[in-house]
């Protein structure tokens, strides 16, 4: 996270926090959705060839969404993601910035959570009102709908028997991604310049 030239840029220079972050934000959406692109292609090509070597009769067409209006959701669905990770990725950047000591800590964080609220809409090991307005958890859901044309259950290894509000879902992915964006632009505009021999000393 490189984020240390911030404060110098909006005091000399006519960068802003929303022009900063706003610059921020699309580098890395560009990056991010070419590396979605090709992570979605080479999990279809590993699932089919997953199931072959144990034992499945299945082709290609067989691992790949239901129908063609299922396969245009589920690329939305991905986009989705990668506008959220972007916007999340962003934040913690800026929450480096503001917090060095922590940066380590905090590259981390995107990682984790997702690890966690994926494993608990498997296993329902939280409340299904977490479990729903969390953006990763939502965007577990709105992917195993997009990709199987069928609302999942909130427990995913459970019979059907409550199935996902997925307007709600899409809502809290949108929302936390704007809500990230708007944090980020406040830290960054929140950081304040320092002249080099300053922080030498400081250091």
């Amino acid at each position: 996270y490189s984020t240390a030239a911030y404060p110098y840029l909006i005091r000399f220079g006519r960068a802003t926090p929303r022009r900063i972050t706003l610059s921020l934000f699309l580098s890395a959406l560009a990056a991010t959705l070419v590396l979605d692109a090709a992570l979605v292609t080479a999990g279809v090509l590993m699932m089919a060839n997953g199931l072959r070597h144990s034992g499945f009769d299945v082709d290609l067409p067989d691992v790949l969404p239901t129908s063609a209006v299922n396969a245009v959701m589920f690329a939305g669905v991905s986009v989705l993601a990668s506008v959220f990770t972007t916007a999340l990725s962003i934040a913690l950047a800026a929450a480096a910035g503001a917090a060095p000591r922590y940066s380590r800590a905090i590259s981390f964080t995107p990682t984790l959570l997702f690890y966690f609220f994926t494993f608990s809409a498997l296993y329902g090991t939280l409340p299904e009102w977490l479990l729903v307005s969390s953006p990763f958890s939502a965007l577990v859901y709105l992917g195993v709908y997009a990709y199987t044309g069928t609302i999942p259950n909130v427990v995913l290894t459970k019979p059907p028997n409550n199935s996902v509000p997925l307007g709600i879902c899409l809502a809290s992915v949108i929302l936390w991604t704007l809500a990230l964006l708007t944090a980020a632009a406040y830290v960054v505009g929140r950081m304040a310049y320092k002249p080099p021999a300053e922080e030498r000393e400081g250091a």
